[in-house]
């Protein structure tokens, strides 16, 4: 699963990223934007839903490894976040664990 998310230092009005009047707009006026994340907590949140995070990028990493190698124009902003995310897989039992053919 790969998804983006806004900052939650720049929804809470700590830092605007030079994005004031985003900040305006998408959580003032029309209140567009209500969920956010700090970068360090999407690991943890991606484990709580039983999914690993393989990756996490910031908007300029984001644009230069994926987004200009295929030609395309998108505007990506300081206030996002890029994350790669799989499903976890389940540990395996031990082999002890397992009943053993012919056991009674």
């Amino acid at each position: 699963m790969i998804f983006t998310y806004v900052r939650k230092d720049f929804l809470d009005g700590i830092d605007f990223y030079g994005a004031e009047r985003a900040h305006q707009d998408f959580v003032g006026k029309r209140a567009i934007w209500h969920f956010s994340l700090d970068p360090d907590n999407a690991r943890s949140l991606l484990q709580e839903y039983g999914w690993a995070e393989r990756e996490q990028v910031g908007s300029r990493e984001y644009l230069a490894r994926y987004v200009r190698p295929t030609g395309r124009d998108l505007p990506v902003f300081e206030i996002e976040r890029f994350v790669h995310g799989e499903k976890a897989m389940r540990p395996f039992l031990s082999a002890l664990t397992w009943p053993v053919v012919g056991d009674p």
